[in-house]
């Protein structure tokens, strides 16, 4: 296997700058906005209907 030179090497490493942390962390909080979103549709948009009182409910969790 021929050997590459130093500056072939160091010419790749240039090609591909990486990605600035303002991207990375954009696209993070982004995820997590979807994910929090997901989760409040799922568990927390439907309303608790009127005939469920708070003594109900009190009494099905300390009974």
């Amino acid at each position: 296997m021929p050997q590459r030179s130093t500056a072939a090497i160091d010419h790749e490493a240039q090609t591909a700058p990486p990605r600035p942390l303002w991207k990375e962390i954009t696209v993070v909080l982004l995820v997590k906005l979807a994910v929090l979103a997901g989760i409040w549709y799922l568990f927390f948009s439907e309303p608790v209907g009127e005939h469920i009182s708070g003594t109900d409910v009190s009494e099905h969790i300390l009974y």
